[in-house]
């Protein structure tokens, strides 16, 4: 395959992150155990109830130091008093405060701003503002809780995700927080590597990579591995060649500054980009992308690369899945608004529709459900590459077999 142009600027070794980068990182990730997380929304929202406008920012910085708690998001919670929500709010606390100190609310009247006293006005604010920031604090703080230690995953799964993710701090704090949020919330790259689904050896293509995730999930697997802090009851992470397709310059050049030498990126296109042979192959969200045509085209071009029993990992939306199947059109569609690609086309099916196209593509293909913790309608589809006439060229031509 002749190497692209971001195959020619592929680093030696993954590029430092900036400054910037780092310290975004660390205020972000700082203090990230469930009951400091839930504590710094509570502060937060406490600090944003106060009538102190102007301070909140070093009030957040202080009481971040003070506490131990991560500075970043207890200053975004005390942005509750935004320019849209602080009359609401200010109004709520002088009422509240009014009713605390003498049973009875402020009218609402010229009368009553004309006889109102200062110093009762600026004791009833304070009063209200204390005892509304508590409670929307205590409230905050337990949804927070809640949520977030729903969400926790295993230590030791924890750690390959958040290692991977920083892989593209050389990209970007953007980069950085895409990485972060999609490898913890898409359950697709770790059950992955939990079922053992893909062969010990050989080569790997990720066709349509975008940024390299399950790649960079793959690279890290095996260095974590290897220093033996692997989660339980896993399987043993594979050793492969590891080659990603992505047709997008932006995503292909994250994808390989964030991979250095642990795998090859090519930018080109999926429909006409020459395949190597392989012994497993994945398409994560990609054929939707394509037309019908170049769908059923794309697998057929597979079939004839892979080697015999290999395996292809398809992650697509099923077109049965009723309401679960409109989030994800609606997703996308949005996702395309927001790229400029307001004509974009998609092609869905159902799982049994996808599961025939494998069939006649010449797989056997079976799937499970891959939306779990999410909205939406996503299945796995698990294929393996019938044998053909043409296997023994394929042997021969790769050198070695899918294990």
């Amino acid at each position: 395959m002749t190497p692209s142009a971001v195959e020619h600027e592929r680093p030696e070794e993954t590029t430092p992150p900036s400054t910037i980068a780092r310290l975004g990182h660390k205020l972000r990730t700082e203090a990230a155990s469930p009951a400091r997380q839930a504590a710094a929304i509570g502060v937060g929202f406490l600090i944003g109830c106060s009538p102190f406008f102007g301070l909140h920012l070093p009030l957040s910085l202080f009481a971040g130091w003070l506490f131990g708690l991560n500075r970043l998001k207890i200053y975004v919670a005390a942005n509750i008093s935004n320019p849209l929500v602080s009359p609401f709010l200010l109004f709520a606390e002088i009422q509240v405060g009014s009713w605390l100190k003498t049973g009875s609310f402020y009218p609402i009247s010229v009368e009553t701003l004309r006889e109102l006293d200062i110093w009762d006005f600026a004791g009833d604010l304070l009063l209200g503002s204390a005892t509304v920031g508590l409670g929307m604090g205590a409230l905050g703080a337990l949804a927070t809780y809640a949520f977030v230690s729903q969400s926790r995953l295993e230590p030791a799964v924890g750690l390959l995700l958040e290692k991977s993710a920083e892989r593209y701090l050389s990209s970007g704090l953007l980069a950085w927080e895409f990485a972060h949020s999609k490898l913890r919330y898409d359950p697709v790259y770790r059950e992955i590597l939990r079922e053992g689904m893909l062969p010990e050896t050989g080569t790997f293509l990720d066709l349509g990579c975008g940024r390299g995730l399950l790649l960079a999930a793959l690279t890290e697997a095996r260095s974590q591995y290897e220093a033996g802090e692997w989660p339980d009851g896993w399987p043993a992470p594979p050793r492969l060649r590891l080659v990603g397709i992505e047709t997008q310059a932006r995503a292909a050049k994250i994808a390989q500054t964030a991979l250095g030498e642990g795998a090859e990126i090519d930018n080109k296109d999926l429909t006409t980009a020459e395949l190597p042979v392989c012994h497993a192959t994945a398409l994560i969200d990609v054929l939707h992308y394509l037309q019908p045509e170049d769908q059923h085209a794309l697998l057929h071009r597979l079939a004839e690369t892979m080697l015999p029993r290999g395996v292809l990992l398809i992650r697509e939306a099923n077109a049965d899945g009723g309401r679960r199947f409109f989030f994800v059109r609606a997703s996308e569609r949005l996702r395309a608004l927001l790229r400029g690609h307001w004509r974009q086309r998609f092609s869905y099916r159902s799982t049994r529709d996808w599961a025939a196209l494998l069939e006649l593509a010449g797989f056997s293909a079976r799937w499970e459900n891959m939306g779990q913790g999410t909205p939406f309608a996503n299945v796995l589809l698990r294929a393996d590459r019938k044998p053909t006439m043409a296997s023994a060229a394929l042997i021969d031509k790769s050198g070695m077999e899918t294990r």
